[in-house]
């Protein structure tokens, strides 16, 4: 009997470029004995029989009736089932999944495994809203902040990672649920090959043809073309500009007060659940350190800066209107 892998997310760890990637390398991942599901638009519309996603994502059969033929397909086969969606991690009260009815489905498979990456909150809750913003130059920040800081949900994603751990052990025994570090103390961001190393595929995860995507821009130069109109702020010539204004720091939507709110707020959670055994590490959870004089956050714009930038934006619009 095959067994099945859960990969639900969270959101901003990779999970598109994984989802690509494993799309893309269905044949390669199929010899080695990962089989990765072939669902129109990826795997998210197996999670619509719970979660409200854009109609794009639902299939035409519905998502009990996919995954019934996934069960039939595979359940009974060899190998290793990689399911793949975010979606499947969602927080909203209302609207996130019945992990128990969901675990009830997946009986037939000889073993069940939920594998979640986990990224530190300082870094997640400003790539998550960049995420939104890169589509809705108007989505505020400041009360996206908030929300994030008093209902420990970014648009809905788990920002306590005890409050998704309880969630998941609603459906899941202990032993079947996996957390998996975005960057594993001292080393780079390599969610995709921690996961396929983790489920038993080491030699696959570096021989893969790679797809990386939704790669974010510069935080705060992104946040500025958003304040200077247009409901997608995405212009690489003009965020290269903006950004000599950091003068080479590291920038961050957060101002100072923002930044300390967050740490204040996460760090207890954060030992909290990895005194629960979560199998993650205080560094690999270490909250991101931001230092005066080498960080540039938002209230670091003074109007020195502001009026760099309006000097690049006139220099852009002058050499436009010469082209």
């Amino acid at each position: 009997m095959a067994r099945i892998v859960l990969h639900v997310g969270t959101h901003k760890t990779a999970t598109t470029t994984i989802q690509k990637t494993l799309h893309l390398n269905r044949a390669a991942a199929a010899s080695a004995g990962l089989i990765y599901p072939e669902l129109r638009n990826q795997h998210h519309g197996l999670t619509c029989h719970w979660v409200r996603l854009p109609a794009f994502y639902a299939y035409a059969e519905g998502a009990r009736a996919a995954w019934d033929r996934i069960i039939a397909d595979h359940a009974a086969g060899e190998g290793t089932v990689l399911i793949s969606s975010e979606e499947f991690s969602r927080g909203t009260p209302g609207n996130r999944v019945d992990y128990g009815e969901l675990r009830s489905w997946l009986a037939p498979f000889e073993s069940v495994e939920v594998v979640c990456v986990l990224r530190e909150q300082v870094s997640l809750i400003q790539s998550i809203f960049l995420e939104v913003f890169r589509k809705n130059g108007q989505f505020p920040w400041a009360r996206y902040f908030d929300a994030c800081i008093e209902q420990r949900l970014g648009t809905g994603v788990h920002l306590d990672y005890n409050a998704l751990h309880d969630a998941l052990l609603t459906g899941f025994d202990a032993e079947e649920i996996t957390y998996l570090p975005f960057r594993a103390e001292g080393e780079r961001p390599d969610p995709m090959g921690t996961l396929l190393r983790h489920i038993g595929f080491d030699t696959l995860a570096t021989q893969l043809n790679r797809h990386d995507t939704n790669v974010s821009g510069d935080p705060l130069a992104t946040w500025i073309m958003g304040q200077l109109g247009g409901q997608c702020p995405s212009d690489p010539a003009l965020e290269a500009n903006i950004r000599r204004v950091f003068k080479d720091r590291p920038s961050f939507i957060y101002n100072w007060p923002e930044y300390q709110s967050v740490i204040r707020t996460f760090a207890p959670l954060n030992d909290r659940f990895i005194a629960r055994q979560s199998g993650v590490t205080a560094g690999d959870l270490k909250l991101l350190h931001l230092e005066k004089g080498r960080a540039f956050l938002r209230n670091d714009m003074g109007a020195g800066h502001w009026m760099q930038v309006a000097r690049t934006l006139l220099a852009a619009q002058t050499a436009a209107q010469a082209a």
